[in-house]
């Protein structure tokens, strides 16, 4: 199915290994313009996790591929989509799940990764795409396929090489994007462009660029159609969201993101889907007879995650609260406004720091004497080169230290060192713990040599743990840990697993801890404060003459983190 007439490198590469390297591409394009899709993301809720989201769904399918890929595209492409429905995030992770579920039809019916074989997929992933919602809005990502489809097989009639057609579609793209504003009122209330259907067009674009045999993925690129934004080069953030529309949103009530897979027999996605309509807004189902995924927004998760029990074995459930999100992404365009409006002052040595939480991101920025830019990530989100490089040129300093604060940001942090122009060191912390000790060493105005090494004394001393809930049964430093079980983990060693995580705390800082230390509890987003306070109340009975504090970190993931000092 390949065209002989199209000279592209990659048309020799008409294999599943092809495919693993367009989800590489995608996925570092969506990485690097994430803050933009965020910024836009207004519809159907403005909580600003559409770039986020998109992410996520395509590190899923990254991640699966890298742990195998076959040669076949049309096994390849089952693997995609499979990996895509699971590890769908959101409404947009779950419409964009659909785009690969029509690659992967198109691929089983013995096309290549071609030029016709793309538009095929293109127009089946449309169909069902619109299937997959009940009440289906144009000026979303769901017209951004519609029309890239329309343009897919208007461009194989005239040349039917996969270059072409995916330069055409990514174009096409570009320009439905420009008129979602047009279709959607409150996009054009809002003054922006629709944030899932830009993403799908980076990734688009990003194809193109790998065909060619460019770089794909490291350019941020503006939102097209858009007057009055700044160019998006590393350290500006969008501030045009209308103010209007920030006032209209106050007060409205959002409710729950919920989001989970229900694996059973005989599933009917289309009356899953009426249901959850039902009882919620904004639905999106998808899936099979065996495997479906659910999106809804609702006012009690409980129902929806009921109404799947009853269905089959429930996984992959993600359940967010997007009030909170609504009002973080309010007041970040706001708070971005005012930054415009009075840059910041310029210091001697400034901070970027990775942090994630609330909580841990209010402790960095409390700390840091307002020179601390903070890179949102961790563990389950770790930032790209591009995102730490724009905080560093954002930075109030032509001396920047940064502080990864994890062990799989460190490369990326000293990557984003070189590319910069300014004087840069990355401090090697290895959590959010031990940077917080570090900028405790922090002074704007000494010069950064000095900063470095008394951070870098001041973090050498913590030792850092944390407790969470295991994902799989385990057997690591001697220890097991059975799924669904919290475990502790201390100066990166699992040192003690329970049913509880009072029980963990207080098996992990047995005989580590003493009169003169000094520990310090960092709640997560799941336990509140009353629960905060209750567990540091215990441990001081078993844990006498330790000197206790507490604070509200909010991390995602971890029930608690500590230091030890």
């Amino acid at each position: 199915m390949t065209d002989p007439s199209d000279t592209s490198r990659s048309t020799r590469r008409t294999d599943g290994f092809l495919l693993r390297d367009f989800i590489r591409c995608a996925t570092r394009a969506l990485e690097t313009n994430r803050d933009t899709l965020n910024a836009l993301n207004v519809f159907p809720v403005p909580d600003g996790d559409t770039g986020t989201n998109m992410v996520l769904t395509m590190r899923a399918i990254r991640d699966e591929l890298d742990r195998h890929v076959d040669a076949n595209p049309s096994i390849t492409s089952a693997r995609i989509a499979r990996a895509a429905l699971l590890g769908a995030r959101g409404n947009s992770g779950l419409i964009l799940a659909q785009y690969f579920k029509g690659l992967a039809e198109s691929l089983a019916d013995g096309y290549d990764v071609s030029g016709e074989g793309f538009a095929r997929g293109m127009r089946i992933a449309s169909e069902i795409a619109y299937r997959a919602v009940p009440k289906p809005r144009e000026g979303t990502m769901l017209t951004v396929f519609r029309e890239c489809a329309d343009a897919s097989e208007r461009a194989l009639k005239e040349k039917p090489g996969l270059e072409h057609v995916m330069t055409v579609a990514a174009d096409q793209a570009m320009d439905t994007v420009r008129r979602t504003p047009e279709m959607l009122d409150v996009l054009r209330d809002a003054g922006v462009v629709d944030s899932g259907g830009f993403g799908f067009a980076i990734m688009l674009r990003s194809g193109v660029q790998a065909l060619r045999g460019e770089e794909a993925g490291l350019e941020l690129i503006a939102p097209p159609g858009l007057s009055g934004l700044p160019d998006l080069t590393p350290g500006t953030r969008l501030t045009s969201i209308r103010s209007e529309f920030l006032e209209s949103i106050e007060g409205e009530a959002w409710g729950y993101c919920t989001v989970f897979a229900v694996e059973g027999v005989d599933l009917d996605p289309e009356s899953v889907r009426n249901q959850m309509d039902a009882l919620g807004r904004s639905a999106v189902v998808a899936g099979s007879g065996t495997l479906i995924k659910v999106h809804v927004h609702i006012e009690d998760p409980g129902a929806a995650l009921s109404a799947g029990l009853k269905l089959g074995t429930l996984s992959n459930i993600d359940i967010h609260n997007m009030d909170e999100q609504a009002r973080e992404w309010a007041s970040g365009h706001a708070a971005a406004a005012g930054e415009l409006a009075e840059p910041p002052v310029q210091v001697t040595t400034a901070i970027v720091c990775v942090a994630i939480g609330e909580g841990f991101v209010e402790l960095f920025k409390s700390a840091g004497y307002g020179a601390v830019v903070i890179v949102s990530g961790g563990d389950s989100m770790n930032p790209s080169t591009a995102d730490i490089l724009a905080a560093v040129e954002k930075a109030p300093s032509d001396n920047v230290i940064v502080l990864p604060n994890n062990k799989n940001i460190i490369g990326t942090a000293q990557q984003a060192a070189q590319l910069s122009e300014k004087e840069v060191t990355v401090l090697p912390t290895r959590s959010m713990q031990s940077g917080l000790a570090a900028l405790l060493e922090f002074s704007p105005e000494r010069e950064i040599e000095k900063n470095s090494a008394q951070m870098e004394e001041s973090q050498s001393i913590i030792r850092s743990g944390s407790v969470s809930v295991a994902i799989r049964d385990a057997l690591l430093d001697g220890v097991a840990v059975k799924r669904g079980q919290y475990m502790g983990v201390l100066d990166e060693r699992l040192v003690a697993a329970g049913n509880s995580s009072l029980d963990v705390l207080k098996q992990m800082l047995a005989g580590q801890v003493d009169e003169e230390s000094l520990l310090t509890l960092y709640s997560g987003a799941s336990v509140d404060k009353l629960a905060l306070r209750q567990t540091a109340a215990i441990l001081a009975k078993s844990l006498r003459g330790v000197e206790i504090e507490t604070q509200s970190g909010g991390q995602p993931d971890y029930d608690f983190l500590l230091s030890i000092e």
